[in-house]
């Protein structure tokens, strides 16, 4: 299993059709939204994340600049490092949307790096990553807070999947599914 997480973005299906990117145009002036900087640390409560229904899903190629992602209202800034023991702020700013179709779930990242040079990504198709970044969703479908099913993808668009079980207690990192993902790296992360 990955040891960090931070990277670029994902796009999931009714088969988990994962795909994704990082960013609109390749250009150095994007910054997160307002809300997020004001907001960052201060959220108290469950975030609600609203995914917004368009017809046509959008293109998987690693460029969020489709005219597609602004129907959905960005979200983000509480999100946690994963690998800490204690729940610790991510040192970075990240923004996600969520679009669905008749059969797709998308989550587009946006994954800002104050130093993008110091993002991880040496792995490629089918290799073990675990010092690569990492961007990770986990879907709870059972809605149990038990069990779900763990999409991570890297910078150079490695994908992995897993089931997960008994409160992540058990992990299945053999399960296979058919999903896609791509990503890029900008200026800005």
């Amino acid at each position: 299993m990955p040891s960090r997480l931070k990277v670029d973005c994902l796009s999931l299906g009714l088969a988990l059709g994962l795909g994704t990117a990082l960013g609109q145009a390749d250009d150095a002036t994007v910054k997160p939204s307002e809300i997020m900087r004001e907001s960052r640390g201060t959220y108290q409560g469950t975030p609600v994340v609203r995914a917004a229904f368009v017809e046509n899903g959008p293109t998987i190629d690693g460029d969020l600049g489709d005219d597609v992602w602004k129907r959905a209202l960005p979200a983000g800034g509480e999100l946690f490092d994963v690998n800490h023991e204690v729940k610790a702020l991510g040192s970075e700013v990240t923004e996600f949307r969520l679009l669905y179709d008749k059969s797709n779930l998308y989550l587009g990242v946006w994954c800002f790096q104050k130093n993008p040079k110091e993002i991880t990504a040496n792995a490629g198709n089918d290799e073990n990553a675990p010092e690569d970044d990492f961007v990770g969703i986990l879907l709870d479908t059972f809605h149990d807070k038990r069990n779900g099913y763990v999409f991570l993808v890297n910078p150079n668009s490695l994908r992995v999947d897993a089931l997960v079980s008994d409160n992540g207690s058990n992990q299945n990192w053999n399960w296979e599914t058919v999903w896609n993902a791509r990503c890029a790296i900008h200026d800005w992360g």
